[in-house]
């Protein structure tokens, strides 16, 4: 991993591009939570078209339970 890399995830998106409903998320954390992909510290995040706009959901897998977690683009600070 390159030095200025703050975080380590993974990213999926729906064939379509469309972003999945959350409840397709939420299987896909708990898929791959078992399988050590995602945890407290390597989230999950989901991306995709929502109403014309790109749209993100992100999750953390911690001792078997998920964590809905907040989603920004930008850097640090920005609103």
């Amino acid at each position: 991993m390159h030095s200025d890399a703050d975080w380590t995830g993974t990213w999926i998106a729906a064939p379509d591009g469309r972003l999945p409903s959350q409840r397709d998320d939420l299987l896909w954390l708990r898929l791959g939570g078992r399988r050590g992909l995602f945890s407290d510290r390597h989230p999950l995040v989901v991306a995709g078209v929502e109403d014309g706009y790109l749209g993100a959901r992100a999750y953390l897998w911690d001792e078997g339970e998920s964590l809905e977690i907040d989603v920004r683009v930008g850097p640090p600070g920005d609103s």
